[in-house]
């Protein structure tokens, strides 16, 4: 069975940011299930000392062009108000400038 768009691009984000920081950046992809919490980003990442938390949206898809949920957005803003950066981003474009804003 083939991934989906938006598994597709997460794995292009991963390997980009990879590419570019190396060591510096380590990124988890967050498997929501029963037992997790709802509303947790997709990538949960720490450059260099600072937390991100990027939620992925593939443009081409429904869910991509309504954005954050009302749950993904409320942890969003707990991250925010931790001192973290959060950000959906629809482009490995998006996900590397975020990387880079959140080290500048």
């Amino acid at each position: 069975m083939s991934a989906g768009p938006e598994t597709q691009l997460i794995r292009k984000m991963r390997v980009a940011g990879k590419t570019k920081y190396g060591s510096r950046l380590v990124v988890v992809k967050y498997h929501g299930s029963q037992f997790g919490e709802a509303g947790v980003s997709d990538l949960l990442c720490c450059l260099d000392g600072n937390f991100l938390a990027i939620e992925v949206k593939h443009p081409g898809t429904t869910h991509g062009r309504k954005g954050a949920t009302l749950k993904q957005q409320a942890f969003g803003n707990r991250v925010n108000a931790a001192g973290g950066t959060f950000a959906v981003c629809y482009s490995v474009e998006d996900f590397l400038e975020t990387l880079q804003e959140a080290i500048v």
